[in-house]
């Protein structure tokens, strides 16, 4: 490949190939009738070895998508477990699942407002995780902040 970079996939697999099953000392060997009808059907069939390379190359291509996409399904299963996991800790944390309003305010109450902010916030990303905040525009997720700025103004009255 060093020697031919502009080479395509196609004419490396096939000096590859060549070279590794020993064909050129396997067509030397042959007599001209032979090699001349050998040589005739490699020219003849061009088109048709391209199109099965093409074939391979693109099922190769789409296993390689099915498996990237796999991978990344994967992924997005582990971030939203983590993620689950990470908001009921949290929600633990901070006293377990509040039963009525007077129990918010007890337990808001001689927290700062950034920890009344971000416990109200994963409270409310864990009701509602059927979306994910990762998965928010940013617009979605400015409107979300802003209604959350208000409900953290209600909780310190």
């Amino acid at each position: 490949m060093r020697e031919k970079p502009n080479a395509l996939t196609i004419a490396l697999e096939g000096m590859i190939m060549c070279a590794k099953n020993e064909m050129s000392e396997w067509r030397d060997r042959l007599d001209d009738v032979k090699r001349s009808e050998y040589m005739e059907y490699a020219r003849k069939s061009v088109r048709e070895q391209r199109r099965e390379f093409h074939e391979r190359r693109e099922r190769i291509r789409e296993f390689k998508v099915c498996k990237w996409n796999e991978r990344r399904e994967k992924a997005a299963e582990r971030e939203v477990n983590e993620r689950v996991k990470k908001l009921t800790e949290q929600l633990v944390s901070d006293g377990g699942l509040w039963k009525c309003e007077s129990e918010m305010n007890e337990r808001l109450n001689g927290k700062s407002e950034s920890e009344q902010m971000s416990t109200g916030l994963s409270r409310v990303a864990l009701a509602n995780f059927s979306t994910p905040l990762p998965q928010m525009t940013d617009s979605e997720r400015s409107e979300m902040d802003n209604d959350m700025e208000t409900v953290a103004v209600g909780w310190q009255a």
